[in-house]
């Protein structure tokens, strides 16, 4: 458990900044979290937005949940009546509800506070409105590793499941669910999912198109987006990251990123940090391909297609 330290309800004290890390669903977001939980200047919440924390006060798989089961301990009355999920059909869009807002005040009363968030994307400005003064961070994996993830679903050893998985990859249509993704690609989500496609100039993949187009469709829009708010609201305060990048330095990085926060130097154990998975065939021409078809710029073509295959 992190130390606690009191602040001001909803703000970071003695100049310290909380800490935001934004991503897709398998980004390495957990792995991040997992480093600067480790830090005793930091209260950590892993995803506060997940539904699954209604199962408190059982704890998850990865056993980060330590922190809202603690909090709950305290005052059980009080976590359930802040406790504000965000559904699913809620992810796409930007804003956030009263009850949201009230929820994640309540959590960054000790402060200084680290929360990493998959389903917010879109979410920069009302969180930075939520939380005050914060370091945004967009952490993304190479679009053909996230696209594999989703395809493959590491997480399933069932016998022979994992080559069941890799069979007609670039064909297959359906079951890349495991995390969710493709609740966004049919109804009711499938109208939000083309509006917020649209609205980032990406090519909406028909019903029928390749799961690999639709996870790839879903990467850009969530990059662009993200790139796009965090340098514009938040400037010197957003980091960019790739957890390709992290894993290879990583206290460089986390170095950077204290310091932009405002916390103490320390020295991370990042022994458990693993490398980045380069995902399936990354050499496969079919993923420029997909790449393409579903609207990568030149300029992002370049960055992670270069040369007709995958960084």
């Amino acid at each position: 458990m992190t130390a606690q330290i009191r602040h001001a309800p909803g703000a970071a004290g003695d100049g310290q900044r909380h800490i935001v890390i934004l991503a897709l669903r398998r980004s390495g977001t957990t792995a991040f979290w997992r480093l600067l939980r480790q830090h005793p200047q930091h209260v950590c919440f892993d995803e506060p937005l997940s539904p699954l924390l209604a199962g408190l006060p059982r704890n998850n798989a990865k056993r980060t949940w330590d922190e809202f089961i603690a909090l709950r301990a305290r005052d059980p009355r009080a976590w359930t009546a802040r406790y504000a999920p965000l559904p699913r059909a809620a992810e796409l869009d930007g804003t956030l509800s009263h009850r949201h807002v009230a929820y994640l005040r309540y959590l960054a009363t000790p402060g200084p506070l680290v929360i990493d968030e998959t389903r917010a994307t879109g979410k920069l400005a009302a969180l930075r409105a939520a939380l005050g003064p914060a370091v945004f961070v967009h952490l993304h994996r190479h679009p053909v590793a996230f696209a594999s993830s989703h395809m493959i679903a590491s997480q399933n050893m069932k016998f022979m499941r994992q080559t069941l998985y890799k069979t007609m990859f670039f064909r297959r249509r359906k079951h890349f669910n495991a995390w969710g993704m493709e609740d966004f690609f049919t109804p009711p989500l499938r109208a939000r999912t083309a509006a917020e496609l649209a609205a980032q100039g990406v090519v909406i993949p028909e019903a029928r198109a390749p799961a690999v187009h639709k996870l790839l469709a879903l990467w850009l829009a969530a990059y662009r987006r993200l790139e796009r708010d965090g340098r514009r609201l938040a400037a010197g305060s957003f980091q960019s990251l790739a957890f390709e990048d992290l894993c290879a330095a990583p206290q460089r990085h986390l170095a950077a990123l204290c310091h932009a926060a405002g916390r103490d130097p320390y020295r991370f154990d990042a022994a458990r940090l693993r490398a980045a998975a380069p995902g399936h065939r990354p050499e496969d021409p079919r993923w420029r391909a997909a790449a393409v078809a579903v609207g990568f710029s030149e300029a992002e073509l370049g960055r992670f297609f270069p040369g007709g295959g995958a960084a």
